[in-house]
């Protein structure tokens, strides 16, 4: 069988898999991590013979040339390319073979490659300063010369600011900060940073996404932790608006939970001021479980720790006696207090 056209220009940088048609199968590594090299593999559909890859890289004119007398009907040979250094490469060639009743074919092959140092990304809430517009992150690795690029996306998925940032002599571990311009108004719900070297790259996809829902205090009775008849309204009309929020990070694909905090003023003891706000917070966190809300749902008690307004001890003060709702896809800061968010089934 002879093909229409014996010769056929090949581009594989992004096909794993090519085939040719009679009477050979390429398949290609050409994304590697470093210790290893970039291969293509040919697999015979049949028998052929007189078997030549030639391959020139354009970079450096380093060749790759390979001979194979015979290759029998569903044998294969994998041929490496390239020395494994890091970084990217690109190769222009030729396949020819001799199949069937000695019928000659070839075909021009183009292949990108890049031999990756893998960079692993790191980051920590406290090193995001939105009032600032700047990110800063780690990487696992050093690097003489490292790119970064930041999109940043708000609550509805439209793009509010960009940032590109270059970092000589970069070290692993030390933060390196990236500023953003923003480019409109919006909550940052989504940051999507992309890193790269000589030696590889990274992306990487943040959700700092926070927001504190807006409601009406639950008055409760004196000790209790019982959300009463007529304070039902209240919490109703948040669980509205947490609802109204899930669905804008669901239409992200954001991933987020609700932490309910509980606080008290000063009257009583701080033992029985922590006991009861974590009662009260429980109480409302397992409210909006039976109300229906899917996600998942944490809450813990700070008691008198964390008070609005600063005041003596033993002092009714209703601006504490309160509780806040956070929506948000990572967990809230711990001010350096140690405490353990309660998940409610």
């Amino acid at each position: 069988m002879r093909l229409p056209n014996p010769s056929i220009l090949l581009l594989l940088a992004h096909a794993p898999t090519i085939a040719l048609g009679q009477p050979v199968t390429v398949t290609l590594a050409t994304h590697v991590p470093v210790g290893k090299k970039p291969t293509i593999t040919v697999k015979a559909a049949t028998r052929v013979v007189d078997l030549v890859l030639d391959l020139t890289r354009s970079e450096d004119g380093g060749k790759v040339t390979a001979r194979l007398p015979v290759l029998g009907a569903g044998q294969s040979r994998v041929f490496p390319l390239g020395d494994g250094a890091l970084g990217s490469a690109h190769y222009d060639g030729t396949l020819t073979l001799t199949y069937g009743a000695g019928e000659s074919w070839n075909s021009g092959i183009a292949i990108d490659t890049m031999v990756n140092a893998e960079i692993k990304i790191g980051y920590q809430r406290e090193h995001l300063f939105l009032d600032r517009h700047v990110l800063e992150f780690q990487i696992s690795r050093p690097s003489k010369q490292i790119e970064a690029e930041l999109t940043v996306l708000g609550d509805e998925g439209q793009e509010i600011g960009q940032g590109k940032q270059s970092f000589a002599n970069a070290a692993a571990g030390k933060w390196l900060a990236i500023p953003w311009a923003p480019s409109a108004e919006g909550a940052v719900m989504v940051m999507k940073l992309h890193v790269s070297d000589a030696g590889g790259w990274a992306d990487e996809t943040l959700t700092p996404w926070s927001i504190s829902i807006p409601h009406e205090e639950v008055n409760f009775a004196t000790g209790s932790a019982v959300i009463g008849e007529s304070e039902r309204p209240k919490v109703d009309a948040a669980y509205a608006l947490i609802m109204a929020e899930v669905a804008k990070a669901k239409r992200l694909d954001v991933r987020c939970s609700l932490f309910i905090s509980g606080h008290t003023d000063t009257v009583g003891t701080r033992s029985h001021n922590q006991k009861l706000s974590v009662e009260r917070a429980q109480a409302i966190a397992g409210y909006f479980r039976k109300q229906g809300l899917t996600i998942k749902v944490s809450y813990e008690g700070f008691g008198e720790d964390r008070p609005k307004v600063q005041t003596a001890d033993e002092t009714a003060e209703a601006a504490n006696r309160r509780a806040d709702y956070v929506l948000s896809a990572e967990a809230p800061p711990s001010l350096g207090q140690v405490f353990r968010w309660k998940e409610v089934k």
